[in-house]
Parts: C-alpha cells; sequence; structure tokens
C-alpha cells in the first residue's frame, strides 16, 4: 500500500512541475520585451536605432542624462537626432 501512495505523489508532483514549466515558458513568450531602460548614456543606440529621445525640449533632448531613466520618450524626427 505504502509504495502505491508514494507513486499517487511522486505523479502528481510530477504534473506540477510539469505545470509550472509550461506556465513559465508561456510567460517568457508572451513577455514584450523592452526597447531599453537605462540613463542617457547607455540609451544613445536605442535612441538612435529607433528613434526615441527623451521627451524634453530639443537641446537637452539630445544631452547625457547620468541622474536617472527618464520616464517619457518620443519620437524625434528632426535632422539634429540623426
Amino acid at each position: 500500500m505504502m509504495p502505491e501512495r508514494f507513486h499517487a505523489v511522486a505523479r502528481l508532483a510530477a504534473l506540477l512541475l510539469l505545470a509550472l514549466g509550461v506556465w513559465r515558458i508561456a510567460v517568457v513568450v508572451a513577455a514584450s520585451p523592452m526597447l531599453g531602460y537605462a540613463n542617457q548614456f547607455d540609451m544613445g543606440r536605442t535612441s538612435a536605432c529607433f528613434g526615441l529621445w527623451p521627451d524634453l525640449p530639443e537641446p537637452a533632448r539630445y544631452e547625457a542624462h547620468p541622474q536617472a531613466p527618464i520616464a517619457r520618450y518620443t519620437q524625434c524626427t528632426s535632422a539634429a537626432a540623426v
């Protein structure tokens, strides 16, 4: 009787781990990637490639902002951004 109970518990644990693994794979696959989240020193390439610049007035938009990540970005199409 004891081995039957052990096998049932082991089977249940295996199914729970399998379900947890499938859920984790689904979460990773369904996640939408971020373009970037860093201070502007690290965002230079992202800004140039995707055209996303800090939502600041024109001269300050292209300067480095080491104090913290900037929460709002905008698409910039001006010639100075390229």
